[in-house]
């Protein structure tokens, strides 16, 4: 069985204040000369070595900022759900990987 890489116990580390449902203003970076061994970087989203991603989070975001052009009404009407009437702590993981679906 594979073992776990960090512990359950442990506590993860997390940017304060950082609101999971918006677009991500920073991320963190390891850094052992800190207490907890992370520091947070604020120039924007972290950056990625794949050709595609950048160019995946461009488009993503102007699909979003044009309300989601070529979906269903059903389709619409879950998004609007999701980002606007469901509590704030289910915003995050299920709408973006959603968003990234074809309608």
């Amino acid at each position: 069985m594979t073992k776990a890489i960090i512990s359950y116990d442990k506590d993860l580390p997390e940017i304060p204040d950082r609101r999971p449902w918006d677009k991500p203003t920073s991320f963190l970076v390891k850094d052992a000369t800190t207490e907890s061994g992370w520091h947070v970087d604020a120039s924007g989203r972290r950056p990625s070595r794949l050709l595609l991603i950048p160019k995946l989070h461009t488009a993503v975001g102007q699909w979003r900022d044009d309300d989601y052009p070529g979906t269903s009404e059903v389709t619409q009407r879950l998004f609007a759900y999701w980002f606007d009437e469901e509590p704030r702590g289910c915003r995050l993981c299920r709408p973006l990987s959603l968003s990234l679906l074809p309608a």
